[in-house]
């Protein structure tokens, strides 16, 4: 198991940093949408094919189902997929980490990111509260609960991708891409909580089908790290995957710990365990919703610091000791941006650039 978690932890962050090299910014979210859609068709045929290998010819068969087709696609991926060439120069893994806690947004998306593992973790329990809460078989929970969760996940991530780069578009707005994630949380708290009221289980897993669908609307966020973390978009996804693993691992732990105490001679072990699953989901998604604000607030000022470094490094512009060139960099960017070579004031900035009032320009003579 260990190495079958070695073996699948790139996969992700190569992938995302593969579609962010030959995808602008403004379709990004769509191309996430594709990619999001296939992950949640394949979770919907592992559902389906692993029951049916395990059922007809054993458990051992669904490993050989599994790592088969990764074989002929890794193949197929190192055949057919080129990288773009780099221009910017190779940094340090330690510098790339150095330079990317610099920027506040990014800082607070991979709280984000810890807070995204550790509602992933409580949500596990789902299945068992269904099993308890409406007295119904593992395989018929699984069986419904996975094709219809399937499907609306499917749907959701194609639409949402394409819903988040018409806004872009649209609007102009960077801020968009986290805005969509703070919509998809309040509108995720809404309809999860309401789908554990449900007094039926088809009702159950109707409201649990809506609530999936507004997870469509967070896929800008994976669209605004790739963004920040050009030049090592995988080190960067890597890194907020990593405080998503550690809150995975906790979120398990905080429901089970909540379960427990609500558990009494009035509420048995499956009012406990609803109980403690919308608790955890309801501090930790009102709390992401706060965090993904908050990165939104940082994120033009940052993206326009990454593209002023990144420019400055393409000209080969080697800093004197001690300049801090990512500190520097929003102030270089956005004077580039308003200012004439001559130093006088161009236009008034846009108002969706919140950086442009601190650009300080000369004025004509």
């Amino acid at each position: 198991r260990v190495l079958a978690g070695l073996s699948n932890s790139a996969g992700y962050p190569v992938a995302v940093s593969l579609l962010a090299e030959w995808f602008e910014a403004t379709e990004m979210t769509t191309a996430m949408g594709y990619f999001n859609a296939g992950l949640a068709l394949g979770g919907l045929l592992g559902l389906a094919v692993g029951g049916l290998l395990i059922t007809q010819v054993g458990w051992r068969w669904a490993f050989w189902g599994i790592g088969t087709p990764q074989l002929v696609l890794a193949l197929l991926l190192a055949i057919t997929v080129k990288s773009r060439p780099k221009l910017e120069r190779a940094q340090r893994w330690s510098h790339d980490i150095k330079r990317l806690l610099r920027l506040p947004s990014l800082c607070l998306l991979a709280l984000c990111a810890f807070l995204s593992g550790v509602n992933s973790g409580n949500q596990r329990f789902i299945s068992a509260v269904a099993e308890r809460q409406y007295d119904l078989s593992a395989q018929t929970v699984g069986s419904v609960m996975g094709l219809s969760l399937g499907l609306t996940g499917i749907i959701a991530a194609w639409c949402g991708g394409h819903f988040i780069d018409w806004c872009l578009r649209r609007t102009g707005e960077l801020r968009v891409l986290l805005w969509g994630a703070v919509a998809a949380d309040i509108m995720h708290l809404g309809l999860g909580s309401t789908a554990f009221l449900m007094p039926v289980f088809s009702l159950f897993v109707a409201f649990l089908a809506l609530s999936i669908t507004t997870a469509g609307l967070a896929q800008g966020v994976d669209t605004s790290v790739q963004l920040l973390g050009r030049g090592c978009r995988a080190t960067t996804q890597s890194t907020l995957e990593f405080f998503w693993a550690v809150g995975m691992g906790l979120g398990p732990f905080l429901a089970g710990m909540c379960s427990d105490a609500f558990q009494s001679a009035s509420c048995d072990e499956g009012c406990a365990l609803s109980h403690a699953i919308l608790l955890v989901a309801g501090c930790v998604g009102f709390l992401r919703a706060l965090t993904y604000l908050g990165a939104a607030r940082h994120l033009v000022g940052d993206a326009a610091a990454v593209e002023s470094f990144h420019t400055s490094a393409s000209a080969s512009e080697k800093p004197s000791a001690g300049e801090d060139i990512l500190g520097n960099a929003k102030t270089m960017h956005l004077e580039s941006k308003y200012c004439n070579d001559d130093g006088a004031n161009l236009p008034t900035p846009p108002l969706t650039d919140p950086m442009a009032a601190t650009v300080g320009c000369k004025s004509e003579p």
